[in-house]
């Protein structure tokens, strides 16, 4: 290719100093039409010129061109390399796409439609949706990123908005097009989703930290968490939404967690199952107790003792070789599984086994009594504030601090 003027811009009609063969580059966001005139104003044709692209086009010397200010047009002298469009029509691909419906409840879909033009079939485009906060957690079906395949130059792919009981506020989701998997190169206009914040939090008075299945709160490492053979306590309140990882601990026999499944029975693991046989269900709280009372294990739902308990008295929880042992993990597991729950008033206890039989479950915040080693999960305002931690609670991904509590 060789230039033979200076550039000039498509906002108005020009013929581009009598060029035969105009370079035509779109430096704007928009995919652009331009208009082909004979010397007498007549319309020949048009054709797109794609956001970023660049095209040449062969006309008559006195033929203008008009389209937009972004579009910039340099008189070129003819190669054999280059490729042409005329104004029958352009050969160069072209992208829409658009999303509906454009605002979503939560628990509602949406779908994102690609329509393309001179685009090849089993051709693969890679989509992204971002925004501010915006989170995998947020949809209960489809990613955030993705890709699809061109056939009969249209493609599709859907989402479902998580429906939960945080009050977040409408958020905005960009989805955008790109032709290469490193999402580099967007095509088409991006296209904006509002996802309408629809759910409202139960109003109960108290406070608590909600683990949207995507954080969690680590507790520095601490003696204090090795209860060796002897006896302690593990409690809280819980609103479970989906699965529950409250406590894990790495000790000399592995991770000594308390967890559930999306809606099953709370469990205990530590190099050995214990299952309680008692599913609290969803959406709704439950005080939840875990102890060891002179090597028995137990576990107490609502101050009711489950009828599953084993001797563990032979289970050292705590470290090996006499080293400091592990941190604390709230909402995640030692095999990296998340929890989505509320927790409120966590409280650890080395050395008594606080309730060693059917009991009410307080109807006030917990205080700290003798032995507390942990007493966190309290606070309306901040996810890290504890009334006894071995050092400071670190915040690991977005669990946040909610007045959303089990005290009526």
């Amino acid at each position: 290719m060789k230039v033979l003027s200076t550039q000039t811009n498509l906002g108005s009609a020009t013929n581009v100093s009598n060029a035969s063969v105009v370079r035509l580059f779109n430096g704007g966001n928009d995919n652009i039409l331009v208009t082909q005139k004979d010397f007498g104003g007549t319309t020949e044709g048009t054709f797109i010129v794609p956001s970023g692209d660049v095209v040449y086009v062969e006309k008559n010397y006195t033929d203008t061109l008009e389209g937009s200010g972004d579009v910039l047009a340099t008189k070129t002298a003819y190669s054999s390399m280059m490729k042409f469009v005329s104004a029958a029509g352009s050969s160069s691909p072209t992208y829409t796409y658009s999303v509906s419906p454009t605002n979503v409840d939560e628990g509602g879909n949406f779908t994102t439609t690609i329509t393309t033009t001179n685009v090849d079939d089993n051709t693969t485009l890679y989509w992204s949706l971002s925004g501010t906060n915006v989170t995998s957690a947020d949809f209960s079906s489809g990613a955030l990123t993705g890709s699809v395949t061109i056939s009969n130059n249209s493609a599709s792919f859907s989402h479902t908005v998580a429906s939960d009981t945080l009050t977040e506020g409408t958020e905005y989701v960009a989805v955008k097009l790109f032709t290469d998997s490193n999402r580099t190169e967007q095509v088409g206009n991006t296209v904006t989703v509002n996802l309408a914040d629809t759910s409202t939090t139960p109003v109960n008075i108290g406070n608590s930290v909600y683990f949207d299945g995507s954080g969690f709160l680590s507790v520095p490492a601490s003696n204090g968490f090795s209860f060796g053979l002897g006896d302690f306590t593990v409690e809280a309140f819980i609103y479970r939404e989906q699965a529950l990882f409250l406590y894990d601990h790495l000790t000399a026999l592995g991770n000594f967690t308390i967890f559930s499944y999306a809606n099953g029975d709370i469990r205990v693991w530590n190099n050995q199952m214990l299952v309680s046989n008692v599913n609290p269900g969803n959406n709704t709280w439950f005080h939840l107790a875990v102890t060891r009372q002179a090597g028995t294990l137990k576990f107490y739902i609502d101050g009711v003792k489950s009828s599953t308990e084993q001797d563990w008295s032979s289970y050292n929880i705590g470290a090996s070789g006499g080293t400091m042992p592990a941190g604390v993990n709230i909402g995640k597991s030692g095999y990296g599984e998340y929890g989505k729950f509320y927790c409120s008033n966590l409280r650890v206890i080395k050395g008594t086994a606080i309730y060693t039989s059917n009991f009410t479950p307080p109807t006030s915040a917990l205080t700290n009594i003798s032995g507390t080693v942990l007493l966190c999960c309290q606070s309306s305002t901040s996810t890290t504030a504890a009334t006894v931690s071995p050092g400071s609670i670190t915040t690991n991904g977005n669990p946040t601090a909610q007045t959303f509590g089990p005290f009526t």
